[in-house]
């Protein structure tokens, strides 16, 4: 009896197909990895009575991804580090997603904090969400203070959000403006919104609004007399 060609052929592409995967999951994992470790330290910097200093021991630690940007000066500079889940662009499973933090120096210390989480999608507008955390005092406004955006209840606003953190923002508002929803990188279909990218500042509560979850240096008296989305 003659054995069939087609069976050794078929397992081959079977245990391609589930190598494929296997590195696919790890590439995503690591690339998730990086940016909770990013995340982590962000979070100490934030809190540290010594912002620069910490920055300085970040510079170290990432110092293979943290540049400096080719536009820097004495007296001014901004380094970045990008992480991305390396899906091609054409790989609608799971969107490319990227995280991008900026460290601002000017005349030596550290002076803000930018970070940026990105969907690049094709069905729907891609999502993305800015947060920065302010290091240094405005003398105007002082350091104690909030600002969201979009702001307010049932928002057609879902493709675009910005939180700006002053120095001085309670350990509640900076935990909740770093809780970045990670799985956006890793799981299928990635993530269509700010409220699915940042959920704890924004609920969707409607297939295209969303509302704040917290309180901000904005809130009108009426606004701070409702509850907030649960």
């Amino acid at each position: 009896m003659r054995r069939s060609p087609w069976k050794p052929i078929s397992f081959v592409v079977v245990a391609t197909v589930l190598l494929l995967f296997v590195i696919l999951e790890i590439t995503l994992q690591v690339s998730r990895r990086k940016v909770e470790s990013l995340l982590r330290d962000v979070s100490v910097l934030s809190n540290s009575q010594d912002p620069t200093a910490y920055f300085s021991f970040m510079k170290r630690r990432y110092a293979r991804d943290l540049q400096p940007k080719d536009y820097c000066t004495p007296s001014r500079c901004i380094y970045e580090v990008a992480i991305t889940n390396k899906m091609p662009y054409w790989f609608r499973p799971i969107p490319r997603t990227g995280f991008t933090a900026s460290f601002e120096i000017y005349d030596g210390s550290l002076i803000h904090v930018l970070m940026q989480y990105r969907s690049s999608r094709s069905d729907v507008p891609s999502p993305l969400v800015w947060v920065q955390q302010d290091i240094w005092t405005n003398p105007s406004i002082g350091c104690n203070w909030i600002a969201v955006d979009p702001h307010g209840r049932d928002v057609k606003q879902t493709a675009h959000g910005d939180v700006d953190l002053g120095r001085c923002a309670t350990p509640f508002e900076k935990k909740v403006a770093l809780n970045f929803d990670l799985e956006c990188m890793t799981k299928l279909g990635g993530c269509k919104d700010i409220s699915e990218m940042l959920p704890d500042v924004w609920k969707r509560t409607a297939p295209d609004a969303v509302s704040t979850r917290i309180r901000t240096w904005g809130d009108s008296i009426a606004e701070r007399a409702l509850p907030l989305p649960n």
